[in-house]
Formats: structure tokens, C-alpha cells, sequence
């Protein structure tokens, strides 16, 4: 299973409908804490974990930029060996070193990234965690 992690996705999104047409049970959530209730209570089937940064995230939601870097943390807390894909529009370098201390699998930009691209880092990092 994948989970989506963007308050921008609508639940018809063409990147769900694609992955899910490729073959992957896909689960999206708008907001970090119902992401975090959700890995609590179900963390075994999850193969991989994909992230914008800038999302609601709890009181951390006033700081945008923040709130998605502390929602990896609190992911990484729960499940340890899961691979995580950054995927925003976010252009901050800075943020971006942080990411790749935590052991972000892959950033992705929103705007440069096309499908086909998208679905190969995707085989990658679950191809990665086995």
C-alpha cells in the first residue's frame, strides 16, 4: 500500500487514478494527523509513504514549511524501514539537506517531475526496502 500524504489531491487526482491503474492500493490523506492516526493502527501493510511538504500538520500547520519535515519525523518514530518520497513544489535547498539527513528516499519536484518518472521512483523505493 501507498499512502499519499497532499492537502491539494482530490480524490479523483490523475496521479491516484495512475497508480492505481498500475497496480497499487493507494490511500490519500489531506493532512498529516490522519495520516499518523492511521499508521498507528494499521502500520504493517505499508510499502511506501509519499509527502508534500506543505501541508497541514496539527499546531504545526502555521509553519508550512515545517510541517511536512515534522511529519517524517513522526512517521519515521512509528515505522522505521518504510522509504518516503518527498513530492513538492517547495525550492529550498536548505530544506532539502535536512530531508536527505532523515533518509528521504527521493525528493521530487511537483512542476519538473512527468508520470513515467514519478512510477519508476516509486518501483525504486519499494524495490529498495525489500
Amino acid at each position: 500500500m501507498i499512502l499519499i500524504i497532499d492537502d491539494e489531491l482530490r480524490r479523483n487526482d490523475p496521479i491516484l487514478s495512475f497508480l492505481q491503474a498500475e497496480g497499487y492500493k493507494v490511500l490519500a490523506f489531506d493532512n498529516g494527523v490522519d495520516c499518523i492516526a492511521f499508521i498507528e493502527n494499521k502500520p504493517l501493510d505499508i510499502d511506501l509513504i509519499i509527502v508534500d511538504l506543505l501541508l497541514p500538520y496539527g499546531e504545526k500547520s502555521v509553519t508550512y514549511r515545517v510541517a511536512g519535515v515534522e511529519l517524517i519525523k513522526d512517521i519515521q518514530k512509528i515505522l522505521k524501514n518504510v522509504p518516503i518520497i518527498v513530492y513538492t513544489n517547495i525550492n529550498d535547498y536548505k530544506i532539502f539537506d535536512s530531508l536527505e539527513e532523515l533518509g528521504v528516499n527521493r525528493i521530487l519536484r511537483k512542476s519538473d517531475i512527468l508520470l513515467f518518472e514519478f512510477l519508476e521512483a516509486i518501483k525504486s523505493a519499494i524495490s529498495n526496502k525489500k
